[in-house]
């Protein structure tokens, strides 16, 4: 029996299984085939991943045009590109440092390649910064945008979801690195930056309705400053549009980056910075009134809470707070609280809300509760969050009740104040991390269905160790530096 005569369930289970270059040469066997197999071969081209480069940006239109192929994308992934020579100049500088002793080719022939990677990354980032300056980068993904609202077959108009990535060229001119292996922070900060712009002026322009928005949520050490979130134009029309028809935003924010001392030397943060540390001037610092007039503007916190305030469709909210630790800057006043206090004091409301996540945020005891109650949700995750003032009783106490209705409960790595102590949940075993203590307990407890409405017994040992495994301390340290700070 020939394959396009099976019933249509068996040709769905079999192409569910196939790759997509075997889908392709199923599609070629007959008319009927590439018909049965469209849906399949469609999803394949749903997601998309743009560098925000000129080449990769035209052809993202050119493919968006009516007509081609491009017109099957419902979700995009928009890739920042740090170009970072720091290592490839010092490698050129000195080719017997032993800073970076593990790569290849240290001799003739490995310098000239070294060279001519750094001059194609040197390339790349004045194209780069020429297509930036030019409004070139918005105005083809708006273009590209606008193509996507073009009504195609059933599909409805408009992106699915948009999701702000980074990726880092270091090493050499041909290795994508992830943020966590790419060296400099602060070149990695900047691309983020630049990117949430780019996203948000394209928007705005083509007033792209948009259902999820990912800014950097899922990716270790790299986040977006708070003050960026200040800097958009929030009352353009366009975005309004856009943002308003937001059901699911994950966004990563973190402190605003403070530059500690009078001359900034080129520090970037990369293992690789040329700097002379004799330098005396290495040690002149700003006054501390002047960094903590930075560190308490209000436009540090406000920024967050006018962007939310045009998302009032959500369904889905995750915060992701990502901690800068700056030599120094923990002996000033840092506002982390600020950010959801300004938060509720705008007010804004979220009706449709059915589940939030909290990772990594520092609160007031009263205003974690107070967020919690102004949101109709189900379902509330809360990782790594400290609290500054009061306890977590009133708020676990509002969580098991009747009047909260939630229905899955999510809870790891709590932090009590006075003096900052690991919660730790009595009766729980689902990842102890304490093996000393005489009752059963963990720092974890995850509730479903009715299982919620039960009381949650805590408690917070104060001076005692995170754990009696000193491998397993180390791996839970780099994980949470790498997720909340420092970068």
């Amino acid at each position: 029996m020939p394959l396009e005569h099976l019933p249509n369930e068996i040709i769905e289970t079999i192409l569910s299984h196939l790759a997509l270059h075997d889908i392709r040469n199923f599609r070629l066997t007959s008319r009927a085939s590439a018909s049965t197999s469209s849906h399949h071969f469609k999803s394949f081209l749903r997601r998309k991943h743009v560098d925000v480069t000129e080449s990769s940006l035209r052809s993202f239109l050119q493919a968006t045009n009516p007509g081609h192929i491009g017109s099957f994308v419902t979700d995009v992934v928009l890739v920042g590109v740090v170009n970072n020579p720091k290592w490839l100049n010092r490698r050129i500088k000195d080719p017997t440092d032993g800073h970076k002793c593990d790569m290849p080719g240290v001799g003739p022939e490995g310098q000239a390649r070294a060279q001519a990677d750094l001059d194609l990354l040197m390339q790349r980032q004045r194209d780069y910064e020429r297509m930036r300056a030019t409004g070139t980068d918005v105005t083809l993904l708006a273009e590209a945008f606008t193509n996507l609202m073009v009504p195609n077959h059933d599909e409805r108009p408009g992106l699915r979801s948009l999701t702000l990535e980074v990726v880092v060229y270091r090493l050499d001119a041909e290795q994508r690195l992830p943020p966590a292996d790419g060296g400099s922070w602060t070149l990695i900060w900047q691309a983020a930056a630049a990117t949430f712009h780019t996203a948000m002026r394209a928007l705005a322009a083509s007033q792209m309705p948009l259902q999820e928005l990912d800014v950097y949520s899922h990716l270790s050490r790299c986040s977006l400053a708070c003050t960026e979130l200040s800097a958009v134009d929030i009352e353009s029309n366009g975005l309004t549009a856009s943002l308003a028809s937001l059901r699911s935003l994950s966004i990563s924010f973190s402190d605003r980056i403070v530059d500690m001392r009078k001359h900034h030397f080129d520090i970037t943060g990369d293992s690789a910075d040329d700097v002379d540390w004799g330098d005396p001037a290495q040690d002149e610092e700003r006054s501390d009134d002047e960094i903590e007039a930075e560190l308490l503007d209000t436009s540090n916190f406000t920024g967050l809470a006018r962007f939310l305030h045009r998302c009032t469709a959500l369904e889905d909210l995750e915060l992701h707070v990502f901690k800068l630790i700056t030599s120094g800057l923990d002996n000033l006043y840092v506002r982390r609280d600020a950010y959801l206090h300004s938060i509720l004091a705008i007010n804004t409301p979220f009706p449709y809300l059915r589940r939030l996540t909290l990772r990594g945020v520092r609160a007031r005891g009263p205003d974690l509760l107070a967020f919690i109650k102004a949101l109709p949700i189900r379902e509330l995750r809360m990782v790594n969050v400290k609290l500054l003032v009061g306890t977590f009783a009133p708020i676990f106490d509002y969580c098991v009740s009747h009047e909260a209705a939630l229905e899955r409960l999510y809870l790891d790595d709590l932090f009590d104040p006075n003096p900052l102590a690991h919660v730790y949940f009595d009766g729980e075993t689902g990842k102890p991390t304490r093996i000393d203590f005489k009752r059963p307990c963990s720092n974890l407890l995850e509730r479903t269905g009715m299982d919620v409405r039960r009381a949650i017994p805590y408690f917070t040992p104060v001076g005692t160790r995170l754990t009696e495994n000193p491998r397993a301390r180390r791996m839970w340290k780099w994980r949470r530096r790498a997720e909340y700070g420092p970068p």
